[in-house]
This record gives C-alpha cells, structure tokens and sequence, in this order.
C-alpha cells in the first residue's frame, strides 16, 4: 500500500510541475495557455538548462524560490508572499559558497544582511528597516579591519 501511495504521490508531483514554456506571463502573474491562472511549482529554463523553479499560488509566486547557475549550482534561494520576496534569502557564488545572507519583507530590504568576499571573509554587515538603511553598519577591508557607519532612521 505505500509503494502505491508513493507512486501516485510521484506521479501528482510530475503533474504539477510546468516549465515556462506550457506558461505564459502577463503583468506579473502566471496563466496556463487557456488563460486560467497558475497553481503550483514550475521551473524555468534557459538553453537547455534549469534557471529557476518557483512556487505559484493563483498566478502570484508564493512559497520557495531557487535560482541556478548555468552549471546546475544553487545562485540563490529564498520565498515570496504574494509575489513580493519575504523572509531570509540566500546568495551562492558558482562554486557553491555563500556570498549574501539577506532578509526582505514585502520586496523590501529588512532585517540584517551580510556579504562575504570569494575567500568567505566577511565584508558588510547592515541592517535595514522596510528598505532604510538603519543602525550601525559594520564594513570589514581586505585585511580584516573594520570601519562602522551609522544610519539614524
């Protein structure tokens, strides 16, 4: 009985998926090709290759979002709420490193976000609320000294 369920749950999963191209996108929201909206994951491709696989509630990405390199790794990760990115996102370099670990709320930079150079040092630490730069940030150069700058909202 679970091979059965499973197989059946494999076969829904593979129905729910879509690439771009049974889509079609018009001012931000995504159809099927009969003009009804979009329900569920799909994945985007580009010359062959995966270039994302996004979540879609009613035509408005909604859920978990990963982004590729044209070599297969992870560019970045995160979600949306109601098409607008929410919550924390990841950036990766093409060898898999992390580069950015960042926060939005409603497509607006919030909460703290850090930058690390190709050697994984870490180069920027700031804080913003709803897209304004707040608090101290911290700025780290080459040789690890850091310099500060504060933003009074």
């Amino acid at each position: 009985m679970k091979k059965v369920f499973t197989l059946i749950m494999v076969a829904f999963a593979t129905l729910a998926m879509a690439q771009t191209d049974e889509l079609k996108v018009e001012n931000g929201k995504y159809y099927n090709l009969n003009g009804t909206l979009f329900n569920g994951q799909y994945a985007q491709y580009e010359d062959g290759n995966k270039v994302a696989e996004l979540n879609v509630v009613d035509g408005v990405l909604s859920g978990s979002a990963m982004y590729y390199y044209a070599n297969g790794s992870v560019k970045e990760s995160g979600s949306y709420a109601n098409g607008k990115r929410s919550g924390n996102w990841s950036q990766y370099n093409e060898l898999g490193k992390l580069r950015t670990a960042a926060s939005y709320k409603a497509d607006k930079k919030h909460g703290k976000w850090i930058v690390w150079d190709e050697q994984g040092n870490k180069r920027f630490e700031m804080f913003y609320n709803e897209g304004v730069k707040i608090g101290t940030w911290k700025m780290w150069d080459a040789e690890g000294k850091v310099t500060t700058k504060t933003f009074e909202q």
